[in-house]
């Protein structure tokens, strides 16, 4: 399965790019293969086309959670979904990388 990294910033361009760090998952080894930016949304939606099967996983330029769960920007008749509280009281600095990466060249 390909598995990506993608490091997002709020305004991409070709100083300060979406880094996407490509990789494939065999078995329990997460095998990294490539690293690529997308300098713009519109390179980021075409990556987003691709097929899969993938997962991506995000870092993004976001303070904490709660900030967008107290603040109205679902309109109140939806329900949020469990996973924002439980996302909400993680702390940053609690958590440790579970898979060590393999680069290849």
């Amino acid at each position: 399965m390909h598995i990506f990294g993608l490091d997002f910033t709020s305004a991409p361009g070709l100083r300060k790019p979406i880094a996407c760090a490509t990789c494939e998952l065999d078995e329990l080894t997460l095998v990294v293969k490539k690293s690529i930016s997308l300098p713009n949304f519109e390179a980021f939606e075409a990556f987003l086309q691709q097929d899969g099967p993938w997962l991506a996983a995000f870092d993004f330029p976001f303070g904490p959670f709660s900030i967008y769960t107290s603040t109205p920007i679902i309109p109140t008749s939806v329900t949020p979904p469990p996973i924002i509280a439980v996302i909400d009281g993680i702390s940053c600095s609690s958590t440790t990388p579970k898979i060590t990466p393999i680069v290849t060249s």
